[in-house]
């Protein structure tokens, strides 16, 4: 089962056995948070982006030529660096690292 789960993170995991019992530490992940107000911002996502860092960017404050123009940018910096995008709302991307997957499910009502 823990295997499963180490194909997302690319870091080790720690673990104790207690007899039948296992502590597992496992690996954490941080979504920085960024609404984008200005194409200057893109700068600091991009540098996020980079350092291996997953990004949830807003698009909403930005009117949609300057929308597609950071988008664009940032999907530059993504393909460069074999990072993923991925479509979370209509103004909102998630940019992830190479070694984080990121499962699409859509909640039935």
């Amino acid at each position: 089962m823990f295997n499963i789960a180490k194909k997302f993170f690319n870091e080790t995991e720690a673990e104790e056995n207690y007899g039948n019992l296992s502590l597992v530490e496992t690996p954490s992940c941080n979504i920085a948070l960024r609404t984008l107000r200005s194409l200057d911002a893109c700068q600091e996502c991009a540098n996020l982006i980079i350092s291996g860092n997953v990004v949830l960017v807003s698009y909403t404050e930005l009117n949609r030529e300057a929308s597609l123009h950071a988008a664009d940018y940032l999907a530059g910096i993504c393909y460069i660096i074999e990072a993923s995008i991925t479509k979370i709302g209509r103004d909102m991307l998630l940019y992830t690292p190479v070694n984080i997957e990121v499962e699409n499910r859509r909640r039935k009502n």
